[in-house]
């Protein structure tokens, strides 16, 4: 949605739709919206979004620095990114008008392609995290709305995310005659982000509702929300004979998805019945995003364990 829009309307505005128009999006854009006076007490869309995205190609980036191997080492960037294929369902229900016009929303998407594509990406090529995976993962939004005021809805909403743990453990022999052993076990757990809205427009203006209000001011404040990833892998190898076992355990984390603090201020103003303009500004704080981290211990039988941290920022100590 962050990144398209949903419906045809959001997808050829860039997604600028919070300030009227998102229609049964709604539940995404600005929850706000879905207590807007109507004439339709349900409203459902559904679409099929096809994008192909073309970028130039990335090159001469830092790819490891002079920490860890003495030198730095440039190279250039994959440009393959995936095509973004899958259906959106918007709905949008006036529940209880008699109670201030009290309604709910849902919007949902889900690629085509594969359920989810999940790529913790490198730490010089941040437009993994940022573009790549976002749009392969399905999408789930749910949001109440109401009219506070007769010139004032308001709504609230949430957005699905999710956590992932798994572990493993592995025992790698030096013989052929004995087996190696290999147990993998995750779990995936729901996140829910909240974020709220708020639309101002004159909502007794005489203009039909099908054409919206003569003009409509919005904010919109989604609040961040992480889909963490954390493997925790323990390891054993007969390296030569009868010599001790030499064991490793390691703990990485990373963020598989990533939905930054995200305030947006929308207008919107209806010039004919067959024209409006509409003018967004998004911030998103993408400063709070944690780059991928591992913790390593090295550990020969008997000893105790030496443990190391690395990410992008500090490589090693």
């Amino acid at each position: 949605g962050d990144i398209y829009g949903f419906g045809s309307r959001g997808s050829a505005l860039a997604g600028a739709v919070s300030a009227w128009g998102a229609d049964g999006f709604a539940a995404y854009a600005n929850p706000a919206q879905l207590a807007y006076p109507d004439e339709r007490k349900v409203v459902f869309d559904w679409g099929l979004l096809f994008m192909q995205p073309d970028f130039n190609s990335i090159t001469r980036i830092l790819t490891q620095n002079g920490y860890t191997n003495g030198q730095d080492v440039v190279g250039n960037g994959d440009t393959s990114y995936r095509e973004t294929l899958g259906q959106a369902m918007g709905l949008k229900i006036h529940l209880f008008p008699e109670w201030n016009n009290l309604s709910l929303g849902l919007v949902t998407y889900f690629p085509f392609t594969g359920n989810m594509m999940a790529d913790t990406g490198e730490p010089f090529a941040p437009e993994f995290f940022l573009y790549r995976t976002r749009t392969q993962r399905p999408q789930f939004n749910l949001a109440l709305g109401v009219r506070a005021l007769p010139w004032l809805s308001v709504g609230v909403g949430l957005n699905m995310a999710f956590a992932v743990t798994g572990s493993t453990q592995s025992y790698l022999q030096a013989s052929s005659t004995n087996p190696s052993s290999m147990r993998l076990s995750t779990s995936l757990k729901p996140k829910m982000g909240p974020y709220f809205g708020l639309m101002a427009a004159p909502y007794d203006a005489g203009v039909s509702p099908e054409f919206g209000p003569l003009w409509a001011a919005s904010l919109v404040v989604r609040l961040p929300i992480s889909s963490p990833a954390t493997m925790q892998v323990g390891t054993g190898a007969q390296a030569l004979g009868n010599l001790a076992d030499l064991n490793f355990n390691l703990v990485a984390s990373s963020t598989l998805q990533y939905d930054p603090l995200t305030v947006e201020l929308g207008y919107s103003v209806l010039h004919a019945v067959w024209a409006r303009s509409f003018l967004q500004l998004d911030y998103q704080a993408w400063s709070n995003y944690k780059t991928p981290s591992m913790d390593i211990q090295a550990c020969s039988s008997g000893d105790n364990c030496t443990v190391m941290i690395a990410n992008s920022s500090n490589p090693a100590y």
